[in-house]
């Protein structure tokens, strides 16, 4: 285990830094919005951020326009910077957060959002409610509800799990769900999280803990994808288990792509595994186009494993020539003609054949009459047409 002298030996540092600057600003006879404005004036973000914290912390409400005014002045020179904002808006939240949010909306967009973002993060902290009633009335894209969310998550008020729980299922209840796993995280670890959902009430409203237990495997996949997979296998006979396996594989898949996909071809046959499976390969094909293609073996078509990836990889082969696409594309109907399952075989020939018949039409026809493709392929291909304007519906 890691000594805790050095890092115990920097917090005392930090905090003679901070008593010091503290000192040294009760001494400084210049008013705080001379100060900050000579803080500001600083290139070096570090001493910026050093000078300003005794300056906010101990900031009146009669003092904060004049320091204001220093802010504003620093934004002709091309602004302050987001740290320095954070921390006028600590000041702000615990001062005066409405008056804030008023002087912030007439500032220049670039420093009016990152400052909204933070000071209704500040205000939740210390007044939820509050600052919810004040991000209801903006709109946007959902950042200002993430900010209250955020805040209001770093108080670890027990309170906003009831209140989240009785949310309408939406992108908001979503955000604020986040928010709150990832400062449980911050605080008790995943297994304090994977702890916490797993033990919710089954009869919560709006289907919460399905939810919940969906929201927390993702964000534990994201860094710890065998852990998550484990939680998911929990409940993979429980009414919470539908499409847990698939938000593990395409988080997975991201970090390592073959070994995500081993894992999912090596778990017994299911909708559900099918699913991942399916979901992690398009995601892979699409982060990793090369390594996803060669990872396939050739006799994969005649696998029972794989059945699930013959029409995904097919296509993929049939895209991956751009110079010889009616070459590629009949490659990969070779492929295909090996798979003993009849349903996935024709599937895959009828994409395959949307294909073929955008870049081979003449080709393609005698093929697909001669097979009894023809009719379908092309009500698919009007179909491709239509969403894509023109294009093939399968492109890479």
């Amino acid at each position: 285990m890691r000594s805790l002298g050095p890092a115990l030996g920097v917090l005392a540092l930090a905090a003679m830094a901070f008593a010091l600057g503290n000192h040294l600003a009760a001494r400084d006879p210049r008013s705080p919005g001379e100060r900050a404005r000579a803080a500001l004036a600083d290139p070096d973000p570090i001493a910026r951020a050093t000078a300003l914290v005794p300056i906010l912390r101990n900031l009146g409400t009669s003092e904060l326009d004049e320091v204001e005014q220093a802010y504003r002045a620093a934004f002709v020179a091309g602004g302050p910077g987001e740290p320095a904002i954070a921390l006028l808006c600590e000041a702000w939240a615990a001062l005066d957060p409405a008056g804030g949010m008023d002087r912030i909306s007439r500032w220049p967009e670039t420093a009016r959002l990152p400052a909204q973002r933070s000071l209704l993060r500040a205000w939740a902290r210390r007044n939820p409610n509050a600052a919810l009633e004040w991000a209801a009335g903006i709109r946007d894209d959902g950042t200002a509800a993430e900010a209250v969310f955020a805040g209001w998550a770093e108080s670890a008020d027990p309170k906003m799990w009831d209140f989240v729980a009785k949310m309408e299922p939406s992108m908001d209840r979503e955000s604020a769900s986040i928010a709150l796993m990832q400062s449980l995280v911050a605080r008790e670890g995943f297994e304090g999280l994977l702890a916490r959902v797993g033990a919710l009430p089954d009869d919560g409203p709006h289907g919460f803990k399905a939810a919940a237990i969906g929201t927390a495997t993702g964000l534990v996949a994201e860094d710890d994808p065998l852990r998550a997979l484990a939680f998911a296998d929990r409940f993979a006979a429980s009414p919470y288990g539908d499409g847990l396996l698939r938000r593990v594989a395409v988080r997975w898949v991201v970090r390592d792509g073959r070994a995500a996909m081993e894992n999912l071809i090596a778990r017994p046959a299911s909708p559900d595994r099918d699913y991942a499976l399916r979901w992690a390969y398009i995601g892979w094909l699409r982060r990793d186009h090369a390594a996803a293609l060669a990872w396939m073996p050739e006799s994969a078509a005649r696998d029972p494993h794989y059945t699930p990836l013959v029409d995904v990889y097919a296509v993929a082969l049939a895209k991956n020539d751009p110079d010889h696409p009616g070459d590629a594309v009949r490659r990969a109907m070779r492929w295909a003609e090996g798979t003993p399952d009849a349903g996935k075989r024709h599937e895959t020939f009828v994409s395959l054949g949307v294909i073929w018949l955008y870049y081979e039409p003449d080709a393609a026809s005698a093929w697909l009459v001669q097979n009894g493709l023809d009719a379908e392929v092309r009500n698919e291909a009007a179909r491709a047409a239509a969403k894509s304007q023109g294009g093939p519906s399968l492109a890479r």
